[in-house]
């Protein structure tokens, strides 16, 4: 059976936060993970060959805000002073 890595692991191989990953997720620039219960993991070979795959085509790493959608404002509301 192959080997399952979950999001920590992942997240350390591509030297990224898990954030990032969980934005690279929503965006689909990850491969998308299995999820098993409430947790999500990857199967190393297809990652292994994504990665082989985004280095043979000269493929960047994304920027961290993939989408150019501008992002709604969190919290409450401020009142002009």
């Amino acid at each position: 059976m192959d080997e399952l890595i979950d999001h920590h692991a992942v997240a350390q191989h591509l030297r990224v936060t898990t954030r990032t990953l969980r934005t690279w997720i929503r965006n689909e620039v990850v491969p998308k993970p299995i999820t098993i219960g409430r947790k999500q993991f990857w199967v190393k070979p297809v990652l292994d060959a994504w990665l082989r795959e985004r280095a043979q085509s000269g493929c960047e790493q994304q920027p961290r805000n993939a989408s150019n959608a501008p992002r709604p404002r969190r919290g409450r509301p401020r009142l002009p002073s």
